[in-house]
C-alpha cells in the first residue's frame, strides 16, 4: 500500500500497520485532530514509504504480537534506519507483565489489548502525540544494571548458612532414620 500514498506535504500522519478493515475503520472513528490515518499492510512497506516519500509520521499503531515481525522487530528496524523516534503503539491479543516489561524497555510507548476501548485509545494516543517532545527525553529505555553483592556480605551469608546446616544436621539425621524405619 506504500505505492501512491497521498499525504499533503507536512501533514501529520498516524500510520496503521497490519490492521484488517474492521480495526482500521474503528480507528477512523476516533478524533485525532488534523492527523491523517494511513494504512500499511506491513511494517516494511511503512518504512520504505517513510523513507521514499519523506512522510511526516507522528505515531505508529501496529496490530501485532510483541514478538512478531510488526512488534519489537519493527521497532528495531526503525532504530537501525535512524528514522525519527515517534510514539509506537501495539494492539495485541495476549499480554502479561513480562511482555509489558519487555515492550516498554524496547521503546514501545503503549500496548492496547483486545477488546479495544476506542475512547481510551483516542485519549492515550492524542496525549502521547501532543506531549511527545517533553516525554521522549524522560523515557528510560535501559534496564538498570544489576548491583554487585559485596564480598563481606557473601562471606556473611555463606558462614551463617553453614552454621545453620551444622546445628540442624542432628535433626536431619533423626528425620532420616525415622523415614528409613517407617518406609519399606
Amino acid at each position: 500500500m506504500s505505492e501512491g500514498i497521498y499525504a499533503p506535504p507536512g501533514k501529520p500522519i498516524i500510520a496503521l500497520v497490519g490492521f484488517e478493515d474492521a480495526f482500521a475503520e474503528m480507528f477512523a472513528n476516533c478524533n485525532f485532530g488534523d492527523k491523517q490515518l494511513i494504512h500499511f499492510d506491513n511494517g516494511m512497506k511503512m518504512v520504505s514509504a517513510w523513507n521514499d516519500q519523506n512522510l511526516n509520521i507522528t505515531a505508529i499503531v501496529s496490530y501485532s504480537e510483541i514478538m512478531a515481525p510488526a512488534g519489537l522487530a519493527l521497532v528495531e528496524t526503525l532504530k537501525k534506519r535512524e528514522l525519527p523516534v515517534v510514539p509506537f503503539f501495539l494492539v495485541v491479543n495476549y499480554f502479561n507483565p513480562n511482555l509489558r516489561k519487555l515492550a516498554l524497555s524496547a521503546g514501545i510507548s503503549d500496548v492496547f489489548r483486545i477488546p479495544l476501548k476506542i475512547n481510551r485509545i483516542e485519549k492515550r494516543i492524542n496525549f502521547l502525540i501532543n506531549n511527545w517532545n517533553e516525554l521522549k527525553d524522560t523515557i528510560k529505555s535501559e534496564v538498570p544494571p544489576i548491583k554487585n553483592i559485596g564480598f563481606a556480605k557473601r562471606v556473611f551469608d555463606v558462614f551463617f548458612a553453614s552454621m545453620a546446616l551444622f546445628f540442624l544436621s542432628p535433626l536431619f539425621l533423626i528425620i532420616y532414620i525415622l523415614i528409613k524405619l517407617e518406609s519399606k
